[in-house]
């Protein structure tokens, strides 16, 4: 009987996976211009050449609070631009500062318009974007730091190989 009742939880877990990814999503990242906390304006297209994060969080959440230290640490190394869905933005600033997260890249969604572009219906959601500007890895909720890492580089070799291999050079 163990046996089924872990057939079932694995089903039902891979069920709400694969649920929560349908509305992800694929092939080009869709283009965006928004205003950064702090006033600063900022284009997807301004990362092209590398490969980014896109990471779509919320302040209530809390796998959000459990991916925080891993967000941080990769955005000491590679193109990190946050997108946090709230309201009031002095808010969303006092919640960084005291969570140690100022320093972050931060487009607070007011509107829910960047969320719905790229589909995102549950917080957090990961996307990373290679230099040509195409989703390259997608995720629904907490994943670990060293599976980002990888993923951040293979889009990053992905995008040189391409460049290396393309019938123009």
């Amino acid at each position: 009987w163990w046996l089924i009742e872990l057939a079932v939880v694995i089903a039902l877990i891979m069920g709400v996976r694969a649920w929560s990814h349908l509305s992800l999503v694929s092939g080009e990242a869709p283009a965006f211009e928004a205003e950064m906390i702090g006033g600063e304006s900022v284009q997807l297209m301004d990362y092209r050449g590398e490969p980014v994060l896109l990471y779509f969080w919320m302040p209530d959440c809390v796998s959000c609070r459990l991916q925080r230290s891993s967000i941080s640490t990769l955005a000491k190394n590679y193109s990190v631009l946050t997108i946090v869905s709230a309201e009031d933005e002095t808010v969303i600033q006092k919640y960084m500062t005291e969570n140690e997260m100022s320093d972050w890249p931060t487009i607070v969604d007011k509107s829910g318009d960047l969320h719905r572009m790229y589909g995102v219906m549950a917080a957090p959601t990961l996307y990373i974007i290679d230099g040509e500007g195409l989703v390259r890895f997608k995720e629904v909720g907490i994943t670990s730091s060293w599976g980002l890492q990888l993923r951040l580089w293979l889009a990053g070799a992905g995008s040189r190989i391409a460049e290396e291999t393309s019938p123009e050079k």
